[in-house]
């Protein structure tokens, strides 16, 4: 039997691909690697999982053997938890090839038998992705319950959910000529590309100048980490177009790129992360340490502008550009007062000496006066992610930056800037006052907060 997976045209000995695959697979599976353990078997049905750190579970049935009395008269069981680890079913049916995952493994389970050389392992798991090769080279992905909505199978579901031996076995199956899998391998670049569009991209240069055609990709990207690449494709269309060359010039890479899923929809994120990256990285430590919120904030104010950001910039240069773009920010919004968004920070209301910066025009003479940045905070605070306040503590005007997160179901309100003219930290116990006040001022937030979260949901039942 011949066969065709688009313009690729294969023959094994009349073995259609998706048999051709599970015999690979299987082999595997079979094969006695480290890490592979054989669950059930019968005729069309494999079921095997792989545990990354096999040398452990011997650990482990090594001691639970020597602390087993020789003369048992039953079985002994234990339990272990491992992560990461991975399992997978192998169903082979005449019309395609089930491959299921499963996620969540993070209890392996050895029944010893009354024999010491004889065991046998359950892992614990709950359903994932199935992946379904058919005869004719077609790969789809189903979801967990398998309510008939199929996708194609990508690159990012084979690396993300499949051992590396399995991965290989699929990537060798659809790539033809092309080594590309392999650097997605090596980098476990989760490639949003399909599975069977492997053949048509040879190296990394091809696929990322097909997916970011806008930016020159040199010859040298081949030998690039795939993420730094992908970072790089991100950033290019937000900095000076004259500098996106620079991008790949060994003073301006980054030694290790801020971890990240590859998505379109979030390239914006993904290149603001790896510019402000490139402006920390040519400061130093020191510097960096009362330089960081300069660079963040002139990166999201540029953003916010839609400006191009230089990264040629230095320490001077970032805190011009930061001041020029902070003052057009408050141009724009100068009157209006910030709209707060529903959160517990909206009901929290502290004593008279403390002062809410609610205008983008108080927010600025709090900058001016105290010398730092806190005038690019107005997003955030309409995100909801945080409240600004000033206030005369203990002979000290601080500004004080308050959040907060829910734990174990319940609001906590936290405290993560409390600061001084340039950003200087305040004393002591003028933080714990304000930490005090701002814990007992929480207490009635959170209760007007949920009160009136209860009447909206009373509102919506009616």
């Amino acid at each position: 039997m011949t066969y065709k997976t688009e313009d690729q045209v294969r023959d094994e000995s009349n073995v259609p691909i998706h048999k051709l695959i599970f015999q690979k697979i299987k082999k595997t599976c079979e094969s006695g690697k480290p890490g592979w353990i054989i669950l059930d078997e019968n005729k069309n049905e494999f079921t095997s999982c792989f545990i990354e750190d096999f040398d452990l579970i011997k650990k482990y049935l090594g001691f639970a053997n020597s602390h087993i009395p020789s003369n048992r008269k039953q079985s002994h069981s234990i339990s272990v938890g491992i992560r990461p680890s991975k399992m997978i079913t192998l169903t082979f049916w005449g019309n395609y090839l089930a491959i299921k995952t499963y996620k969540d493994i993070d209890s392996v389970h050895l029944s010893l038998s009354l024999s010491k050389d004889e065991y046998t392992i359950k892992c614990y798991g709950s359903k994932d992705i199935t992946i379904l090769i058919y005869p004719d080279g077609a790969v789809m992905t189903a979801r967990p319950n398998f309510d008939r909505k199929y996708y194609p199978t990508t690159v990012k579901n084979v690396i993300q959910r499949l051992p590396s031996d399995v991965q290989k076995a699929l990537f060798e199956e659809f790539a033809g000529n092309s080594l590309l899998y392999k650097d997605f391998m090596t980098d476990k670049f989760l490639a949003t590309m399909r599975l069977t569009d492997l053949d048509k991209k040879f190296n990394k240069l091809d696929y990322f100048q097909r997916a970011f055609p806008d930016v020159a990709f040199p010859k040298t990207a081949n030998k690039m980490n795939c993420y730094e690449l992908y970072a790089i494709g991100c950033a290019a269309k937000y900095i000076e177009p004259e500098q996106t060359g620079l991008l790949f010039e060994k003073e301006y890479r980054i030694d290790k790129v801020q971890d990240f899923t590859p998505s379109k929809r979030r390239c914006k994120e993904i290149g603001r992360n790896y510019i402000k990256s490139i402006l920390k990285q040519k400061v130093t430590e020191e510097v960096l340490y009362e330089f960081d919120f300069f660079i963040d904030d002139y990166v999201e104010m540029a953003m916010e502008l839609k400006e191009k950001k230089d990264i040629k910039a230095g320490k001077k240069k970032i805190r011009k550009l930061h001041d020029k773009y902070a003052e057009r920010l408050l141009k724009k919004k100068h009157r209006v007062k910030i709209k707060i968004p529903e959160t517990p920070l909206k009901y929290l209301k502290l004593p008279k000496e403390f002062i809410l910066l609610d205008t983008p025009g108080a927010l600025y003479q709090e900058q001016k006066r105290q010398h730092n940045c806190v005038s690019s905070y107005i997003g955030r605070i309409e995100k909801g992610s945080c409240i600004i306040y000033a206030a005369e503590v203990n002979g000290e005007h601080v500004t004080i930056e308050i959040r907060y997160r829910k734990a174990r179901g319940k609001y906590i309100f936290i405290v993560p800037q409390c600061l001084k003219m340039w950003n200087e930290y305040c004393s002591k116990e003028t933080l714990e006052y304000v930490k005090e006040q701002v814990k007992e001022a929480g207490v009635q937030a959170v209760k007007k907060y949920e009160k009136k979260i209860e009447r909206k949901a009373k509102v919506a039942w009616m």
